[in-house]
């Protein structure tokens, strides 16, 4: 979650890689605020950002929503019965166990600490894995006075995008 506000800020500006998108209108993420807004009009922001994304209606459509836990129970209580309640095999349910926007999953981490929804595809947005850095054993340490030994695994990743424009994130300034 700490990498997601410095690609899709909530200005759409800043510089990812080299590409000032200050300058480079073509590389700004989209942003809506939603601060002063709920139920029906925050379903509406949401619509708002999926279509900037999207680029129209052939457009490659954002596949997952990413934010807290607060947010998605906000986004939750947001929706209707005939929205919160489908494919739930004739049972009734009190709430939903998995949520969607648009057929697209709504996941939360707990590690979340802002109130951004950050809206994105995955075939621009990854996580990259350095196959040279990937599950590299360190040498083995062995403990003095214990039957142990200890060995230390690195590795490394970093999230990236190579469509920013494709990607966006909702705000509110307000806590």
């Amino acid at each position: 979650m700490l990498s997601l506000p410095l690609l899709y800020p909530q200005n759409g500006q800043g510089t990812v890689g080299t590409i000032p998108s200050a300058t480079e209108l073509w590389w700004r993420s989209k942003f809506v605020d939603y601060a002063a807004t709920t139920g029906a009009a925050l379903l509406g922001n949401y619509t708002t950002l999926y279509n900037a994304t999207k680029k129209g209606s052939l457009g490659r459509a954002p596949n997952v929503v990413v934010s807290s836990a607060r947010e998605q129970a906000m986004f939750e209580a947001a929706l209707v019965n005939n929205q919160r309640f489908i494919d739930v095999n004739n049972k009734m349910s009190a709430s939903a166990e998995t949520l969607a926007f648009k057929n697209i999953p709504f996941i939360f981490s707990s590690a979340a600490t802002t109130r951004d929804i950050f809206m994105f595809n995955t075939n621009d947005t990854q996580l990259f894995v350095v196959s040279s850095s990937w599950r590299k054993r360190r040498e083995a340490i062995e403990f003095t006075n214990a039957a142990m030994m200890n060995m230390k695994i690195f590795s490394v990743l970093q999230l990236a995008t190579r469509n920013r424009s494709r990607g966006g994130v909702l705000f509110t300034a307000t806590p």
